[in-house]
C-alpha cells in the first residue's frame, strides 16, 4: 500500500505549488510605469477581468493586438502575463458551481 501511495504521489507532484515565471516585483513595476496610456488601459482592463467578481467577467476575455513592428505588442503581452501568474487564481473548471472556487 505504501509503494501505491509513493508512486501516486510522484506522479501526481505536490498539491501546492509554487507558481513559476512570475515576473519580479521591480521589473513589474517598471513595465507598468513604461506603459503608454492605451497599453496600461488594456493591462488594466485585463487585471479587472481577472479579479472582478461580477457575473458578466465570467466569459473568456479575448484580446486582439495588431499593430506595426515596433508598436509595443509583445510589450502588452509582458505586462499581462505579469498581471495574469500574479493574479490568476487556480484553475477553475468551467462547470463548477458559482462561488466555490473564487
Amino acid at each position: 500500500m505504501i509503494h501505491l501511495q509513493l508512486a501516486m504521489l510522484n506522479k501526481l507532484g505536490a498539491i501546492a505549488k509554487k507558481k513559476e515565471n512570475i515576473m519580479f516585483y521591480d521589473d513589474f513595476y517598471d513595465l507598468m510605469l513604461r506603459a503608454n496610456e492605451e497599453q496600461r488601459e488594456i493591462m488594466f482592463h485585463t487585471m479587472h477581468h481577472l479579479i472582478s467578481t461580477d457575473e458578466s467577467m465570467r466569459e473568456p476575455l479575448l484580446i486582439y493586438l495588431t499593430g506595426p513592428a515596433g508598436s509595443g505588442k509583445t510589450f502588452v503581452i509582458k505586462g499581462i502575463l505579469g498581471i495574469y501568474n500574479r493574479t490568476a487564481r487556480n484553475y477553475v473548471p468551467k462547470n463548477a458551481p458559482p462561488n466555490i472556487y473564487r
